[in-house]
């Protein structure tokens, strides 16, 4: 009997089942993996705050362009109008773009800082090695400057 009463009991592989060590496991496990989600809930109220304030300011540079444009009697001037409200609203689908982007590569990079921190493998010393967080920093910027070139490549042809 070990503390508390707990029996060791072995699993069905031979190795023994210590429900103390066990518990302690799953609690941190869950406790990262409940972390990252916060963080994750985080980061899209606020890129959806931003794209809400994008959008708002849409919609009001749009009625002011629709307004402008059927008080003027100069076409020339309202084609002027049209395209300051043209060029705006492109901003905003590349600022849209660009929150979007951002927001997946800090997921995706949360994401693995999870897995990186719970795949601790024994090494040849018996001691768990782990990657750093920089590390996992780093290869997800390696992936988004992979991407790079596609997402280029994409917007050329399409």
């Amino acid at each position: 009997m070990h503390e508390k009463g707990e029996s060791k009991l072995a699993t069905g592989a031979g190795v023994p089942y210590e429900p103390k060590e066990f518990r302690a496991q799953t609690k941190n496990q869950a406790e990262r993996a409940l972390r990252v989600q916060a963080k994750i809930f985080d980061n899209f109220e606020s890129m959806t705050k931003s794209w809400i304030h994008r959008r708002r300011a849409a919609s009001q540079q749009a009625l002011s362009a629709v307004a402008r444009m059927c008080d003027c009697d100069n076409p020339a001037e309202a084609n002027t109008i049209y395209n300051e409200w043209l060029t705006g609203s492109i901003d905003r689908m590349i600022a849209d773009s660009r929150a979007i982007n951002e927001q997946s590569m800090q997921v995706f990079q949360q994401m693995m800082e999870q897995v990186v921190g719970e795949s601790g493998e024994k090494g040849e010393s018996g001691e768990k090695s782990v990657k750093s967080h920089d590390v996992a920093r780093k290869e997800a910027a390696e992936i988004k400057t992979a991407d790079k070139p596609m997402r280029s490549a994409q917007r050329s042809t399409g």
